[in-house]
């Protein structure tokens, strides 16, 4: 990720959850309104903690937040270290994403990208999410 020309990197597992998923239910949850949205993508160990907080006064923007922990997958978390903080309108973070989940999509159609990662790719909750992306902002 970039932002004001710094590079952040996240590691993130499969093993201990389901990024795509988390991700995708995210951008549902934001095209669905929703005044502040949280997921964690887990490393091995820890993982990045994701607040989405919409601006009370201008509600098309929101303030992200990435915070970095350390403990391991079911420990509590007890101390994290801000990663970035940053502000944007939620309708392109919502299609940079969307995109991004397309893309895999169209990937999952070639047989020898599809081999093995078939399984991984969240089918009914894309779907749902091109359903509210085509509906909110008109886009196929």
């Amino acid at each position: 990720m970039f932002v004001d020309g710094q590079a952040y990197k996240m590691f993130i597992t499969h093993v201990f959850g389901d990024p795509l998923d988390e991700f995708i239910s995210c951008l549902i949850r934001l095209l669905e309104g929703k005044e502040e949205v949280n997921f964690i993508w887990y490393g091995e160990p820890g993982g990045t903690i994701w607040r989405i907080q919409r601006n009370r006064l201008e509600k098309h923007k929101a303030i992200f937040t990435l915070d970095d922990f350390s403990e391991g997958y079911g420990e509590e978390i007890k101390e994290t270290d801000r990663m970035v903080e940053f502000e944007m309108n939620i309708q392109p973070f919502v299609l940079i994403g969307y995109y991004q989940m397309k893309k895999l999509f169209a990937l999952l159609k070639e047989k020898s990208y599809a081999h093995d990662r078939q399984r991984e790719f969240p089918f009914d909750l894309y779907r749902k999410l091109e359903a509210l992306v085509e509906a909110s902002y008109r886009v196929k």
